[in-house]
């Protein structure tokens, strides 16, 4: 099998405001951005043992209460796992992988929702789910608490129909709408606003165009919550004891930046395909994540997806391309993008199908050792989603 050539890149991170103006907003801090500076051309890491301590995966149950079609969001909190499935519900497992219970359910009566769009958690540890114009409270256990909150911004002069959101303190959320519900042009609408008690208090990112969506915005990371970039902005911001912060700015060689993305322009799939067929331009940086040593994201560069991990203690980066046209099955080693943290390791929700794709290539002569933990158990083809454990040293 071709080898996959290893390429660890030093790089200098520094606080400085030497980056696009372009990616800065005023009303978010950025007195302690730090800057990458990405290579100008990848080359690839198959040696994973090189980055991850150890590579594990749970198993997780199967039945028909709870087989998984298409697993939108995975929290892991109270000893569990809970995960959003495509129009079905939100599911809960122990950290064995054995099935525990549902949250809610659809319908009209007490204690259910009209649709699911997103989870999160109070204080407390109970279970908000965002359904279309209010937010539900449960218990960890399934019990339902209350109708937390409504909201009604149809009516507004600034349109925003919530389908993502992020618990800060009590009756304060950060709420994602994007262009979703938007038919008339994007002009003084934003993506991204502050809720207060069913109040919107604070706007960011402006639309200019209609945004791809993306199933992730907000990701949790211990206590900070990092946010997925737009394209053309290359930060990655974090809400930190409830403010919104520059953390990072991710400085390609090549990147999609106010200059690239054409002024008159009614939506960015009209803008894809010269992203698509670019030799040059990175761009589409998504699902960033860190642990304390760790950063971790990834874009696209070349029809290829790029899972970037930065060490944070050496300054170095590594590229793994975890998705390319020009790649082989028998050549990929990692799923195709990373989901949320547990354990202090990178985590993926993958089908069984791609774990045993991943699992058999591991094990072939010229890769890496085979660093996944089977813990006596044995995978098929029909069975749950698999949950991945990548553990950085």
């Amino acid at each position: 099998m071709k080898k996959i050539l290893l390429f660890i890149t030093t790089i200098i991170v520094f606080q400085s405001c030497n980056f696009k103006k372009s990616n800065l907003q005023p009303n978010i801090r950025s007195d302690k951005i730090k800057i990458i500076n990405m290579p100008e051309t990848y080359q690839y890491e198959s040696n994973l043992s090189l980055i991850f301590e150890k590579i594990e995966y749970i198993q997780l149950a199967t039945s028909k209460e709870c087989h998984l079609v298409m697993p939108l969001k995975t929290a892991f909190h109270n000893n569990h796992f809970f995960i959003l499935d495509f129009l079905r519900g939100l599911y809960v497992f122990d950290q064995k992988g054995n099935y525990s219970h549902q949250i809610g359910k659809i319908g009209r009566g007490p204690g259910e929702f009209i649709e699911i769009r997103d989870f999160d958690f109070d204080e407390k540890g109970n279970v908000l789910i965002l359904d279309y114009k209010r937010i539900l409270r449960y218990r960890p256990d399934g019990k339902y608490l209350d109708n937390y909150l409504e909201f009604d911004f149809a009516t507004n002069d600034f349109y925003c129909n919530p389908y993502q959101f992020v618990f800060v303190q009590p009756l304060s959320f950060y709420i994602w709408g994007g262009t979703m519900g938007i038919e008339k042009e994007a002009k003084d609408h934003f993506a991204m606003y502050k809720m207060d008690d069913s109040k919107l208090v604070k706007n960011y990112f402006p639309l200019k165009y209609k945004l791809e969506d993306k199933q992730h915005r907000f990701l949790r990371c211990g206590g900070e919550i990092l946010i997925n970039p737009v394209v053309g902005n290359d930060t990655i911001n974090s809400i930190i004891n409830g403010d919104l912060v520059a953390k990072y700015f991710v400085k390609f060689k090549h990147g999609v930046d106010a200059k690239t993305i054409p002024n008159k322009l009614n939506s960015l799939s009209d803008f894809g395909l010269d992203l698509l067929n670019s030799r040059d331009i990175s761009h589409n940086m998504s699902n960033p994540l860190e642990t304390q040593n760790w950063l971790s994201f990834e874009f696209t560069y070349r029809r290829n997806s790029v899972i970037t991990l930065f060490d944070k203690r050496n300054n170095k980066v590594y590229t793994i391309k975890s998705y390319g046209i020009d790649q082989k099955k028998s050549e990929k080693l990692m799923h195709y993008t990373f989901d949320f943290m547990y354990d202090d390791s990178f985590c993926s929700i993958v089908s069984a199908k791609d774990f045993l794709q991943i699992n058999e290539n591991l094990k072939k002569p010229g890769n890496s050792p085979n660093y996944i933990n089977l813990n006596g158990k044995s995978v098929n083809i029909n069975d749950n989603h698999v949950i991945i454990k990548y553990k950085p040293f």
